[in-house]
């Protein structure tokens, strides 16, 4: 028995972080509260899962969780209104209950909903005993109060972890801002005093007539004027992907793989594979379609033979609401020892000459938009041992 609403119920429980917790002070006050005002020898703080009822709190009961099947507390949260059952033994919904029947001889239930504030029914707070019997207009109102501070307490956790979460995010965005600063001004004043330098030798030669030689540091020069743009566009990625993006939509990850197969410069020249489950995540398109896209560019732009394969997979987890990538090529792989050095900014493993040189910005931008999205990312070696293979988790958003 479930109600209309249950995968974004489920949603909007696990969003609490609350299931499987150790006790806490906060709630078994409330539950000993509970039977002292209900003058009951039970008392319990439920929440509803998948297919179990776990008690957060309890008093007067050695049992941690029961099958939601045969849970007095699920029809609360079905029904979406308080619960009270005076003699349970005579009740056709419970009188062959396996806790009636038997330990520990459950008659008389009074259950009340934990409602969130955008209103789904995660559970209740209930009272219970082995006579029949019922309790007064003010004891309900009491359990009432009662499953308000339970909620509030919930409530405050949850806010507690987004606030830890903000702090890490400032901290790691002062962080980079450290590290911004100690590095540009090095890697954008190298290529404009090699510029000057450029620049009055030409003057010099330009001044003696050697054609040759000016046209010469012309080539160079341009080579500069590239590596500043690439250096900039680099930059200005970078910068974009440290301010929070707040669009939360539906994102089909098959549509965003397929696009950047199709646009990205060099792709044609690769064959792609993508794992048979590619989801539609609860996220924000802009930022994951910025990391795909980087470490895609990445396996065509560093790929030795300038053609290759190239794969995409995506399991669910780890945990509910997280999802893994995993993106694969058979290129020249990257040494152990370089696997969390190229995700610093500014850092670069090719030589001038090996290969195409990059801006040593973009897998920092994606470490950064990861981690923003409650991730991490980390390097294995390719499929078969040969080439790279980038894994990293992606969080989907809480609530609808």
């Amino acid at each position: 028995m479930f109600p209309p609403d249950e995968t974004q119920r489920q949603r909007a429980l696990e969003r609490y972080e609350i299931l499987d917790t150790d006790a806490e002070f906060a709630f078994d006050d409330l539950t000993r509260l509970a039977s002292l005002v209900c003058q009951t020898p039970i008392s319990l703080i439920t929440l509803i899962d998948r297919d179990r009822q776990w008690f957060k709190s309890r008093v007067g009961l050695d049992l941690t969780e029961t099958p939601r099947d045969v849970s007095f507390c699920n029809h609360v949260v079905v029904n979406r209104s308080p619960l009270e059952v005076g003699d349970a033994a005579h009740d056709p919904r419970f009188e062959a209950n396996p806790y009636v029947l038997g330990h520990p001889g459950i008659r008389f239930y009074a259950g009340v909903p934990l409602r969130t504030p955008d209103d789904f029914y995660l559970g209740t707070i209930c009272v219970l005993d082995t006579q029949p019997r019922t309790i007064s207009n003010s004891q309900r109102q009491a359990l009432n109060t009662i499953a308000e501070q339970v909620m509030a307490q919930l409530e405050l956790k949850l806010r507690n972890r987004q606030l830890e979460s903000g702090y890490d995010r400032l901290t790691r965005a002062n962080h980079r801002l450290d590290q911004f600063t100690a590095m540009v001004s090095h890697d954008l004043k190298a290529p404009l005093a090699s510029l000057l330098s450029l620049a009055d030798l030409m003057l010099g030669d330009a001044r003696q007539g050697d054609a040759d030689a000016v046209c010469e540091a012309l080539t160079v020069m341009s080579g500069e004027v590239g590596r500043m743009q690439n250096l900039v566009g680099g930059l200005l990625a970078f910068a974009r992907s440290t301010r929070p993006t707040a669009v939360v939509e539906s994102v089909d990850v098959a549509a965003i793989l397929h696009e950047l197969r199709r646009t990205l410069p060099g792709a044609t020249h690769f064959e792609f594979t993508f794992g048979e489950w590619l989801p539609v995540l609860r996220t924000a398109s802009v930022p994951l379609r910025q990391v795909l896209y980087n470490l895609l560019l990445n396996a065509i732009r560093h790929h030795p033979a300038g053609t290759g394969r190239i794969g995409v997979t995506v399991a669910p987890g780890p945990g509910p609401a997280r999802v893994t990538f995993r993106v694969s090529d058979n290129g020249a792989g990257i040494a152990p020892a370089d696997r969390e050095r190229v995700f610093q900014l500014f850092q670069r493993l090719r030589a001038a000459g090996d290969g195409p040189e990059g801006s040593g910005v973009g897998l920092a931008t994606v470490k950064h938009l990861v981690e923003d999205h409650g991730g991490t990312i980390h390097i294995e070696d390719g499929p078969g041992g040969r080439g790279t293979t980038f894994v990293f988790t992606w969080e989907q958003a809480s609530g609808e």
